[in-house]
C-alpha cells in the first residue's frame, strides 16, 4: 500500500478587527478544528495569522471563510509601513467622539460637586440634550465596538469588545429608560428624579478610542526593525537590460540584470561586482562597522551601502530571493510564532473574560442587596467600573509585544530568531558548543608545512592533492588549491572514497594513496604491517601545539610523509568566547582535530572544554550526552555535517556564510562572520524574557489592585477605562526599552 502523500501548504495573512487576546486565541481555536489544519498562530501585535496545513485536505480559500464567517477581515500581507501608517479612521472617530464628549464631562464635574469656574449652562443639565450627544458617540462611533462584541458572541467567546459594550450599554440604556419613562407613562411635566449616566458611557468610548490611538503608535514603533528592512526595498533603481537603460522598482530586476550603483545608495540585489570599486558599509547585515572593500568578481548583498565609488552589479538574486527579502521572512514569521509563555498567557486572557463578566455581576448584586439596597444607578455604576478596569487586553499585549521589539532588536544587530520559542530557550542554554572550522576559523586554511619521509616535497604534494581533488572538505581543496598555486600536475585518481572525519583514499599512478588523520594512518599502517609506533615523526607534535592540523600521507601502506595546515582564528573569535564565560556560560570546542591542536587552539581563544578527534555523527552523539546530563544546549556550526547537532540541541546558531542545510537545521541565524553576536543574541534573549515577565507582573498587579478598588467604589467608571488604557501603553512602553538593548 502506497504511503498517503502531504503537501503542505503555509498561507500568512492579515486579521482586521482583533481588538484584543481574546479573539487572537479564540480565532486559533476555531481554525484548529479545520479537517487538514496542522498548525495555527494568531498574532495580536502584529496582526498577522499563519495557518499550516495539509493542501489535500484544506485550501486557503476555506482558512479565509472560515475567518471572516467568525467576523474578521482577511487580507494579503502588506509591508509593516503599510500595515500601521494609516490610522486616520481611528483618529476621526476619537476626535468626534471627543467634541460630543467634552460638554457631558462639564456635567459630570458639576454632578461630583465640585466648585467650577464657570457657570454650568442650564442646556447641559437637560437630560434630552445629554440624549443627543451621546447617542451619536454610543451607536455610531461605538458601532465597531458593538460589532465586536457580537463576533464573540457568536463564536462562542468573550473579548475586549464585549466588556466595553456591556459597561457603556448598561450607563446609556439606563439612563435612557429613564429619560423615557415619564413619556411611557402618560407623564411628560415630570423630569426624571433618577441620577443620568450618559457622561459615563461616552467618556468610556473616548478613552478607550484615545488608548487605541496611543497604542497604535506604540505598535508602530515597535515594528522598526521590520520597516527598515522593508524600506531597503523601496525606491526606483536604474538597470541595464539587453542593451536598454529602465528605471525599474526592485521587485522587477531579473537575474543577469546590470545595476548602477552610485555612491551613498543602498545595493538593492545580491550579485557580483562586474566594474569599478568602493567600500561597501555591510554593517546591516554583518555587524561590521568598517565598510569591507569590494572590486571586480567580489559578491555583494542586497541591503548593503555602497560607500565612495561608482560600482556595476550583475543581478543574481533579486526581489523574494534576495539576502533582504530573506530576512524579512525569517523576521515575520519570528515576530508571528508564539514562544510557549506566549501560549499560557494567552490561555489566561481567554479564560479571564467570562470570569470577570461573573465578577462583575457579583459586584452589581452586592451593592444592590447590601450596600445600597434598590439603588440601582449606583450598583450598575459598580459593576461597569468592574467590567471596565479589569480588561485582559494588557496581559494579552505583554508577551508578543516584547517578542516584536526583541526580535526586531537582534535582528537590527544581524541575528535572526527564526521562532519565538528559540528566543525563549536561548536564554536557558547552559553550555555553548562551538564548531572549529569555519566557525571559529576563517574558512580558508593554507598549507604551512610539508615534512617529507619517503619522497621529496612536490610529490608528496602532487599525490596529496591528486588523491584530495574530488574531496568536497575544505582541507581537501586547500591541498588541491596549494598544489595547483606551485605549478603541480594533477595526476588521475580513481576508486575516490570520501571517509567522512578521517580523510580520503583512491588510486593514484597505481598506488593506494591514504591522507587523512593519525587515526585513519594508525589503521592503514598496522594493516600494512609498518610499525605505527615508530612512524609518526616527532614534528608533528611541533605542529598541533601550533595549532596546526596534521594530515598523514601514505602509499601503498607507507608512510610518505605529512602536512601541517593552519586555519587562521577569526578576530572576533577570542572575544566572543570571552563573552560568553562572562555571562557564565560554559564554552567548549568541538572538531575532529587530534586532541594537542584542539587543545591549542582551546588554549588560544580561553575555551575550557575540548571535544577532539570527533567525527561528524559525533557532535550529535556529545548534544545528546550533554542534554541527558540535564544541560541545556547551545549549537553554533556552520558546516554540512554540523546539521544534525543543530537540529538535536535545544537551540541551533548557524552563521549566515554557513551551507544550506546547516542554515536550514538552525533555529537561529547569525548574519556574516562576527561571533560575538552569539553572546548578543543570549543577552538579548535574557533581556526579553525578563521584560515579558515584568510586563506581566505589571499586569496581573494591575488587575490584582484595580478589580478590588472598583468593586468597592473607590473607581469611577471612565477612572477605571483610564487605567484600563493606561495599563495597556505601560506595557507596551517597557516593551520598547527593548530597543535600547
Amino acid at each position: 500500500m502506497e504511503k498517503e502523500e502531504h503537501h503542505i501548504d503555509r498561507y500568512t495573512f492579515e486579521v482586521t478587527g482583533m481588538t484584543c487576546a481574546a479573539c487572537a486565541a479564540r480565532l486559533e481555536k476555531v481554525l484548529l478544528k479545520l479537517n487538514g489544519l496542522e498548525e495555527a498562530r494568531v498574532n495580536l501585535a502584529t496582526g498577522r495569522a499563519i495557518a499550516v496545513f495539509d493542501a489535500m485536505k484544506a485550501d486557503r480559500e476555506q482558512v479565509r471563510r472560515k475567518v471572516e464567517q467568525l467576523g474578521y477581515g482577511v487580507r494579503e500581507v502588506q509591508p509593516a509601513s503599510a500595515s500601521y501608517g494609516s490610522g486616520r479612521s481611528g483618529l476621526v472617530r476619537f476626535v468626534l467622539a471627543l467634541l460630543l464628549t467634552l460638554p457631558l464631562f462639564g456635567v459630570m464635574l458639576h454632578h461630583s460637586g465640585l466648585s467650577l469656574p464657570w457657570q454650568m449652562p442650564e442646556l447641559l443639565l437637560n437630560s434630552w440634550f445629554q440624549l443627543a450627544l451621546a447617542t451619536p458617540v454610543q451607536l455610531v462611533i461605538g458601532l465597531p465596538f458593538y460589532k465586536g462584541a457580537l463576533r464573540a458572541v457568536r463564536s462562542g467567546g468573550a473579548n475586549m469588545d464585549v466588556l466595553i459594550v456591556l459597561g457603556t450599554s448598561s450607563a446609556y440604556f439606563y439612563s435612557l429608560f429613564h429619560v423615557l419613562w415619564p413619556l411611557l407613562a402618560h407623564n411628560q411635566g415630570t423630569a426624571s428624579p433618577h441620577h443620568l449616566y450618559f457622561e459615563t458611557g461616552a467618556i468610556i468610548m473616548t478613552i478607550v478610542l484615545l488608548g487605541k490611538l496611543i497604542e497604535a503608535a506604540a505598535r508602530k514603533r515597535s515594528l522598526h526593525a521590520l520597516m527598515d528592512l522593508h524600506d531597503m526595498q523601496q525606491g526606483r533603481i536604474q538597470v541595464e537590460r539587453r542593451g536598454e537603460k529602465l528605471h525599474i522598482a526592485p521587485y522587477e530586476v531579473e537575474p543577469g540584470d546590470l545595476i548602477a550603483i552610485v555612491p551613498g545608495s543602498r545595493i538593492p540585489v545580491d550579485g557580483q561586482v562586474v566594474e569599478g570599486q568602493s567600500g561597501v558599509d555591510e554593517s546591516m547585515m554583518t555587524g561590521e562597522a568598517v565598510p569591507v572593500e569590494k572590486g571586480t568578481g567580489d559578491q555583494v548583498v542586497a541591503g548593503t551601502v555602497n560607500q565612495a565609488g561608482r560600482l556595476s552589479v550583475r543581478a543574481e538574486r533579486a526581489g523574494a530571493d534576495s539576502s533582504v527579502a530573506r530576512l524579512i521572512r525569517l523576521l515575520e514569521d519570528a515576530q508571528s510564532s508564539k514562544p510557549p509563555i506566549q501560549r499560557k498567557a494567552d490561555e489566561m486572557a481567554d479564560m479571564f473574560v467570562p470570569l470577570l463578566i461573573a465578577l462583575a455581576l457579583m459586584t452589581f448584586l452586592f451593592w444592590i442587596i447590601l450596600i445600597d439596597r434598590g439603588n440601582i444607578g449606583i450598583a450598575t455604576e459598580r459593576m461597569i467600573a468592574v467590567l471596565i478596569v479589569a480588561c485582559p487586553c494588557a496581559i494579552g499585549l505583554a508577551t508578543p509585544i516584547s517578542v516584536l521589539v526583541g526580535s526586531g532588536r537582534a535582528a537590527q544587530k544581524g541575528i535572526l530568531f527564526k521562532e519565538g520559542s528559540s528566543l525563549e530557550t536561548l536564554h536557558q542554554v547552559t553550555v555553548v558548543l562551538l564548531d572549529k572550522t569555519g566557525t571559529l576559523t576563517q574558512g580558508t586554511p593554507e598549507v604551512t608545512d610539508l615534512h617529507t619521509v619517503a619522497t621529496t616535497e612536490r610529490r608528496l604534494l602532487a599525490l596529496a592533492a591528486s588523491a584530495e581533488q574530488h574531496s568536497e572538505h575544505p582541507l581537501g581543496r586547500t591541498v588541491v588549491h596549494t598544489a595547483l598555486l606551485q605549478g603541480l600536475k594533477l595526476l588521475p585518481g580513481e576508486q575516490f572514497e570520501a571517509l567522512p572525519g578521517y580523510g580520503v583514499r583512491a588510486r593514484v599512478d597505481r598506488q593506494e594513496i591514504v591522507i587523512g588523520s593519525w587515526k585513519l594512518m594508525e589503521q592503514t599502517l598496522r594493516h600494512s604491517g609498518t610499525g605505527a609506533a615508530s612512524a609518526k615523526p616527532y614534528t608533528t607534535s611541533r605542529m598541533e601545539a601550533a595549532g596546526k592540523t596534521v594530515l598523514y600521507v601514505a602509499a601503498d601502506g607507507r608512510l610518505l610523509g605529512l602536512l601541517g595546515i593552519r586555519d587562521a582564528m577569526k578576530r572576533s573569535s577570542k572575544q566572543a568566547v570571552g563573552q560568553l564565560n562572562k555571562l557564565g556560560l560554559e564554552a567548549a570546542l568541538v572538531t575532529g582535530d587530534h586532541p594537542r591542536t584542539a587543545y591549542a587552539v582551546a588554549e588560544e581563544l580561553g575555551i575550557s572544554g575540548v571535544y577532539a578527534e570527533v567525527p561528524p555523527s559525533g557532535k550529535l552523539h556529545i548534544v545528546r550526552e550533554l542534554q541527558q546530563k540535564g544541560e541545556r544546549v547551545l549549537m553554533v556550526g556552520d558546516g554540512l555535517n554540523d546539521a544534525p547537532a543543530l537540529a538535536a540541541a535545544d537551540v541551533g546558531m548557524s552563521l549566515s556564510t554557513g551551507s544550506d542545510i546547516s542554515q536550514e537545521a538552525a533555529d537561529v541565524s547569525l548574519l556574516g562572520g562576527n561571533l560575538t553576536a552569539i553572546a548578543e543574541a543570549i543577552r538579548l534573549s535574557r533581556r526579553t524574557m525578563s521584560n515579558i515577565r515584568q510586563n506581566l507582573a505589571l499586569a496581573i498587579a494591575y488587575n490584582g489592585i484595580a478589580i478590588p478598588f472598583a468593586a468597592l467604589g473607590f473607581l469611577e467608571p471612565w477612572m477605571a477605562c483610564s487605567a484600563m488604557a493606561l495599563s495597556s501603553i505601560t506595557v507596551v512602553g517597557n516593551a520598547l526599552r527593548l530597543q535600547r538593548a
